[in-house]
This record gives structure tokens, sequence and C-alpha cells, in this order.
């Protein structure tokens, strides 16, 4: 059981390093829009933007269920 817990913990590092990582990249492509006065086409950089939600949302729905199954298997472990 210790060891289920200890993935799940493991598990919930990974996601919570993808959010991040999305997160860093839709504000990179902010700054960029804002700073740059270079032509580019605003609908790919809107496509761009939503497909990287679109990972970020799946991992915070991985990250809950990570997150459930965490916490059933430490209520496992209480005596």
């Amino acid at each position: 059981m210790e060891a289920q817990f200890t993935h799940y913990k493991q598990e919930e590092i990974r996601s919570l390093d993808k959010i991040q990582t999305c997160e860093i990249g839709t504000q990179l492509i902010f700054d960029y829009v804002q700073q740059e006065n270079a032509v580019f086409n605003i609908a790919t950089i809107e496509e761009i933007i939503k497909a990287i939600f679109q990972v970020e949302l799946h991992q915070r729905e991985y990250l809950l269920q990570i997150r459930l199954a965490k916490a059933l298997s430490s209520t496992k472990l209480q005596p």
C-alpha cells in the first residue's frame, strides 16, 4: 500500500510539472505577441494557445484523479 501511495505522489509531481510547462509555454506566447512587432497570423496563435490549453486541461483532470487515488490509498494505510 505504501508503494502505491509513493507511486501516486510521483505521478502528482509529474502532472504538476506538465501543467507548469503548459502555463510557461502559454505565457511565453503572450509575451512574444505583446513585445514583438512581427507579423504573425492571429488565428494560428489562437489555435496554438488553445492546443496548449487542452493539454493543460487534460493534465489537470488527470491530477484530480491521481489526488483522489492518493487520498484513498492513504486512508487504507491507516490502522
